[in-house]
């Protein structure tokens, strides 16, 4: 798991030598354009068993050569079943990488949370609209004694990471 992890970031840090100036312009774009985007999530589903849809919407429509990374910062009160993710190969269009093992059994509070790194796949140019549906899944979490019967998990929008080969940064 750590090798695919390593494999990923090195294949993100490709280096290209361009003019200093070339590049800074090109890097300032691509800030602007991150910071007039937007990134939503939605839970959908009852129970332990749900869905997370992630709308990303990028702006301005035209971002010709970027490769696009969504990084999730799970809390231990949710899983990704990587089995599950793997049965639903041709019919999901994201392939997402796991940073550690999974043990589907273990309680909410004998866990930590994980990160996944989400690459949407696409053809030609990155696309301005994106919506990745992931199934989760609830922990059992620790008896409560005080007579509380829910417990909230709060689940962040994740990072949109974008990636061209002019920008280094």
């Amino acid at each position: 798991m750590y090798f695919e992890l390593f494999f990923v970031l090195a294949c993100l840090s490709k280096c290209y030598c361009l003019n200093k100036e070339d590049e800074q312009e090109h890097c300032d774009q691509l800030k602007q354009w991150l910071e007039s985007s937007s990134v939503s999530l939605e839970l959908s589903k009852k129970g332990f068993h749900r869905e997370v849809t992630t709308t990303v919407e990028l702006r301005p429509t035209t971002l010709s050569g970027a490769s696009i990374v969504l990084l999730y910062r799970w809390p231990n009160g949710v899983f990704v079943d990587p089995y599950q993710l793997a049965s639903l190969g041709d019919q999901s269009n994201f392939e997402i990488l796991i940073d550690s093992a999974i043990d589907l059994e273990v309680p909410a509070h004998k866990t930590s949370g994980f990160l996944t790194f989400v690459f949407p796949t696409h053809t030609g140019s990155a696309p301005s609209f994106l919506k990745l549906t992931i199934p989760v899944h609830g922990r059992y979490h620790e008896p409560s004694f005080s007579g509380e019967a829910f417990t909230s998990v709060h689940i962040e929008p994740p990072d949109l990471l974008l990636r061209t080969e002019k920008c280094k940064q």
